[in-house]
């Protein structure tokens, strides 16, 4: 029972905090499991189709990875970015899909890139938390942030590089020509590079029993890797332990607003 109130008191502070935090900075992370921002201002701040069409005509799925820094608190979530491309909006959207998978670290000619799936959550779109807008790139395009808890919290082993992708299900697609209705917004290039973290992939043939040998890197052309904006967020209840610096950033929020 004392267990079960200590979740709930803390997934309420938890909640309490980021929406205030959310709305005020998306450059600021809500914790300090793993934090990748939405670039606004430069070229490279774009969005990348990443979509799953019900009919299977449209299955384009961009991934990125990250480190556990903290083997202690497991994955119950994500936040992240996007915008829709021409003509569309949240209402042509079923979901999202957010999976996981192990990493293949860089050999050869192969880049880094995901390995075997161990986590697969489809999440309607009544079950996204919230959509709002950020504001507009430098293309013009209205970016927003969404965020998810995942059905079980995912364990990892601290150290290890796991990868995450996130695509909107759609609608069925034409199949003559398939077009993209939402993109996955970019971070900044070479912020999250280095000591086994890598450029985002994308595949235009995903298939969660497959095994992948065709996972393209994404690069901005003069600007180098790019990243995926996107947040992993830890279980609730392990927030305690991180809440003097939650405080600490909601204070330093508050005072920007006054």
């Amino acid at each position: 029972m004392k267990s079960k109130l200590f979740s709930v008191i803390s997934c309420v502070l938890f909640l309490g905090v980021i929406a205030g935090v959310a709305v005020a900075d998306p450059d600021l992370p809500w914790t300090d499991k793993w934090f990748q921002r939405p670039e606004m201002q430069e070229p490279w701040g774009k969005d990348i189709e990443s979509n799953i069409s019900l009919d299977g005509n449209l299955n384009v799925v961009v991934m990125d990875d990250w480190r556990c820094n903290n083997s202690e608190a497991p994955v119950k979530g994500f936040r992240w970015w996007g915008s829709y491309f021409e003509g569309h909006s949240i209402n042509d959207l079923v979901g999202f899909q957010i999976v996981i998978h192990t990493d293949i670290p860089e050999a050869g000619t192969d880049p880094s890139q995901p390995g075997e799936q161990l986590v697969s959550n489809f999440k309607p779109i009544g079950d996204v938390a919230f959509e709002h807008s950020i504001g507009f790139d430098s293309y013009g395009d209205e970016v927003f942030e969404y965020f998810v808890w995942l059905d079980e919290c995912f364990w990892q082993t601290e150290g290890e590089v796991y990868w995450v992708g996130i695509s909107a299900v759609v609608q069925n697609a034409d199949p003559q020509d398939p077009q993209p209705v939402w993109g996955w917004h970019t971070g900044h290039p070479d912020e999250f590079t280095g000591d086994g973290i890598d450029d985002a992939v994308q595949i235009f043939d995903y298939d969660v029993d497959g095994a992948y040998s065709d996972w393209e890197e994404l690069w901005h052309e003069g600007y180098g890797s790019l990243n995926m904006a996107f947040e992993v967020i830890p279980e609730p209840s392990t927030l305690l332990m991180v809440v003097p610096g939650l405080i600490g950033l909601a204070a330093a929020v508050l005072r920007r607003k006054k």
